[in-house]
C-alpha cells in the first residue's frame, strides 16, 4: 500500500534517551541497527509507559503520540531513527 507522508523535521538518532522528537504528534520511527530487534518505549511527559513495541532490522512503523510525550530505545547508539511526519 503507498501512502505519502509530509516530513515535518529532520531524522534524529539517539543512544537510549528518551525524545519528544520536536514535539511531534506523529513519529516515523526506522530501525536502522544492522542486526536484531529494537523495543520502543512510549512514555508519557511524566514518564509513565503508555506503552513498548519491539520491531526488526529496517524495519518503519508510526507511532501518534502527544506532543510533550518522549519515545526511547533499547538498541544502543543511533540504533534508530525518528521523524516527526504528517500523512498527507
Amino acid at each position: 500500500m503507498s501512502r505519502t507522508i509530509k516530513l515535518l523535521s529532520t531524522e534524529v538518532k539517539t543512544n537510549t534517551e528518551a525524545i519528544n522528537v520536536s514535539s511531534a504528534k506523529l513519529v516515523r520511527v526506522w530501525n536502522c541497527l544492522n542486526t536484531g530487534k529494537i523495543k520502543i518505549t512510549h512514555k508519557t511527559a511524566l514518564g509513565a509507559t503508555v506503552g513498548t513495541i519491539t520491531f526488526q532490522f529496517q524495519d518503519e512503523l508510526f507511532i501518534q503520540k502527544a506532543p510533550t510525550d518522549t519515545l526511547e530505545q533499547d538498541g544502543g547508539a543511533d540504533a534508530v531513527g525518528f521523524t516527526s511526519v504528517a500523512f498527507t
